[in-house]
């Protein structure tokens, strides 16, 4: 409806460094918070390893397991305010192949060696969001982002066996805040405020020193 516009913005500079793309004639519609309807969206997509190819090098086939689950649900929040709330799930079970030789050091025989060690991801991504409507030309957008990636069995594959993997933890935590005056009809002020704390925690899954030959 048009009474529930906010401001229309045509960017006309293609080159535009906040867009992640050209932009020609790029139009965009903000709607006042409070005046939408509630919506939700809800996705699952899977995958195995069975239209996967088999490493021609490697004796089997490396095991494949992925499940994503995305949820999204916005709405109003009263006649001044409107939220947004995306969540997102994932679970990645990829394994690595390794393809080596075992050389008896007293015969000096040659015996091949393969494995398929199995990096798993678990990804959880929370993105809740509310905007509020200051005044007839001031709007107020928080929004928080929580973001963490854990992985076991990192690193492995190729020449690396499972002793050599490392277990990686990634958490990111976003804040922000966003202040929109419209000005006037061909002008928008936008005030900005980020705080963001990464932490990143990793751990070999075999402790000691290790010998890396090069080539």
């Amino acid at each position: 409806p048009k009474d529930s516009i906010r401001e229309i913005r045509i960017n006309q500079n293609p080159f535009s460094p906040e867009f992640d793309k050209l932009g020609f004639g790029r139009v965009e519609i903000f709607t006042k918070p409070g005046t939408a309807k509630f919506h939700a969206d809800l996705g699952y997509n899977f995958a195995t390893d069975k239209w996967n190819s088999r490493n021609p090098y490697a004796a089997q086939k490396a095991p494949f397991h992925l499940h994503e689950l995305r949820e999204m649900v916005s709405g109003p929040l009263g006649r001044r305010a409107a939220f947004n709330l995306a969540f997102m799930r994932e679970w990645v079970d990829n394994g690595n192949a390794v393809n080596a030789v075992i050389v008896n050091p007293q015969t000096l025989a040659v015996t091949p060696f393969t494995g398929t060690p199995v990096a798993e991801l678990r990804r959880t991504v929370v993105t809740p969001r509310v905007d509020y409507q200051l005044s007839t030309n001031h709007t107020l957008s928080v929004r928080y982002s929580y973001n963490r990636d854990i992985v076991r069995n990192a690193g492995t594959g190729g020449f690396n066996l499972e002793s050599r993997g490392y277990h990686n933890n990634a958490l990111g935590q976003t804040l922000q805040a966003t202040e929109t005056a419209v000005v006037g009809t061909s002008a928008i002020n936008e005030t900005r405020l980020q705080y963001f704390c990464p932490t990143t925690v990793s751990r070999a899954n075999l402790p000691g020193p290790a010998i890396q030959v090069l080539e």
